[in-house]
């Protein structure tokens, strides 16, 4: 896996993990329904999880791009507050 996919997956983990919490293997279903209810309840929280999430992806993305050789890009560590 690259590192970009690598990112792409945890930014989708990351979603998921904090639209369905604390369910441990949320299906596409259980995502779907409860960014609906989330959407319902507290659309400005909504949007914060999905921007906050969002804006650590571009700085991952962002670092991968900034970085000048092939350890840095391994070096990167991948991971997602949730």
């Amino acid at each position: 896996m690259t590192k970009t996919a690598e990112i792409a997956a945890g930014y989708d983990a990351a979603v998921a993990a904090s639209l369905t919490m604390p369910t441990a293997s949320p299906t596409a279903q259980d995502v779907t329904i409860s960014a609906a209810a989330f959407a319902a309840e507290d659309a400005e929280g909504l949007a914060y999880v999905m921007q906050t999430h969002a804006t650590h992806r571009d700085e991952l993305l962002a670092a991968v791009a900034a970085a000048t050789t092939v350890v840095a890009v391994q070096d990167l560590v991948v991971s997602y507050a949730v």
